[in-house]
């Protein structure tokens, strides 16, 4: 029987362990055999020494150019993971606003503010030759939003005297920079997806805060004297139905642009609504809301995919309204009822609606959440501390002290 010489075997062994015979081994296994990957896969990190070995930049490096010794030549310079090149920033935005508008199906308004926002970003690091867009160049174009310019300039590059942008000119507000910020962090939340970039620039750098300003709504005053002057209004049946809407629902503009006739429900006293996101919910309207409606859209044959509101510089064949269009209806509806100290847009509606419903108690907080389309209730708690104020006014002027005991008087003591 053959005996064997165990030390033998053990340095055999040891030695085929050895990193040098693993790559002699390696050298034997025939190229493109299905072995290969299994036996010897190659890592991430022996993929990069490869790489930099046949003098390849890989994405986490940058070519600069440098003197040394009176010798000018390319010096490759680790790239921060959090920054991408200006180039490639610019290349992607179309893909990304693309696939908001067609797989996330974005609003128009929102895919418009988008590419707006955007576009300043990119046309800013064009101006000022940045390369990279990174954690400082993030820095520096939120310190140009606040800076304010010379007379003659704007931002942007347009000029500072034309009247169309005149407030180009002035620093941009903190929500309008907070806007700035959600823009870019959806930005490049999609890039990271997508593997053009490993970390946000805006990952070290503090969010911009903005105030919460509390809304100012019309007063009750107010409204009757808007409706006083749709009366009087070139369109008064329109102009009516688009007030009564809008208090007794607090539909958002682009919601009250959308409607169809076939959206409204008479006989149920109910309207559908398409609000962001292209989510769908109903609301009820009250009986008085309801004539004014039935008299506006009687007063025209149309159809039912017709639009609702229609003006008589109408956007394309449908004549729907815009926008800029409702905003100026407002408008002139408030120079005509002579209102001051409030701003006559139909957002200051929507918020007489909601601090109506809670003041009467028509509506809870929770309620008031789903009708207005509210994907927070932080949101909709905004208008609770409005309320809040008007019933700490009243606390004190109907003190019930005061009813039994009297008012007191300017010459008057407590006795």
């Amino acid at each position: 029987m053959k005996r064997h010489n165990w030390g033998e075997v053990s340095r055999n062994v040891r030695g085929a362990k050895s990193p040098q015979n693993q790559r002699e081994s390696a050298s034997e296994v025939p190229s493109g055999s299905e072995s290969e990957a299994d036996e010897f896969p190659l890592k991430r990190r022996d993929i990069g020494q490869m790489r930099r070995r046949r003098g390849e930049v890989t994405p986490s490096s940058s070519v600069r150019t440098a003197t040394l010794g009176g010798t000018t030549r390319q010096v490759r310079t680790p790239q921060d993971p959090a920054s991408i090149s200006t180039k490639v920033l610019a290349a992607s935005l179309e893909t990304w606003l693309l696939e908001c508008e067609g797989i996330r199906r974005l609003s128009p308004l929102t895919i418009r503010e988008r590419r707006s926002r955007a576009g300043k970003l990119l046309w800013f690091l064009k101006q000022h030759d940045i390369p990279l867009c990174d954690r400082e160049a993030i820095a520096r174009f939120f310190t140009y939003l606040r800076t304010p310019l010379k007379p003659g300039e704007a931002r942007w590059g347009t000029n500072g005297e034309d009247p169309i942008r005149h407030n180009a000119r002035k620093p941009v507000s903190a929500k309008t920079a907070k806007n700035y910020w959600m823009v870019f962090s959806a930005w490049f939340q999609w890039l990271i997806r997508d593997g053009k970039l490993e970390v946000s620039p805006l990952a070290k750098l503090d969010k911009p805060q903005a105030p919460q300003n509390s809304p100012q709504p019309f007063t009750v005053e107010q409204l009757a004297r808007l409706f006083e002057a749709a009366k009087r209004s070139n369109y008064p049946v329109r102009d009516q139905a688009i007030l009564a809407l809008m208090l007794d629902t607090g539909i958002r503009t682009c919601e009250l642009i959308a409607l169809n006739v076939e959206d409204v429900d008479l006989d149920s006293f109910t309207l559908t609504v398409t609000g962001k996101g292209s989510k769908v919910r109903q609301m009820g309207f009250g009986s008085r809301c309801r004539t004014l409606l039935l008299r506006y859209i009687e007063g025209d044959s149309r159809y039912p995919s017709d639009p609702l509101f229609v003006s008589q510089r109408g956007r394309g064949n449908d004549g729907r309204f815009t926008n800029i269009g409702l905003g100026s209806l407002y408008a002139r509806l408030g120079e005509r009822a002579g209102l001051t100290g409030v701003r006559c847009s139909p957002h200051t509606m929507r918020h007489a609606f909601a601090t109506l419903a809670i003041k009467t108690g028509r509506l809870s907080e929770f309620t008031l959440q789903n009708a207005l389309g509210h994907t927070t209730l932080s949101t909709t708690l905004i208008y609770s501390k409005v309320a809040r104020a008007d019933v700490i006014g009243k606390m004190r002027s109907d003190s019930p002290l005061d009813l039994v005991l009297g008012k007191l008087g300017r010459g008057r003591k407590e006795g």
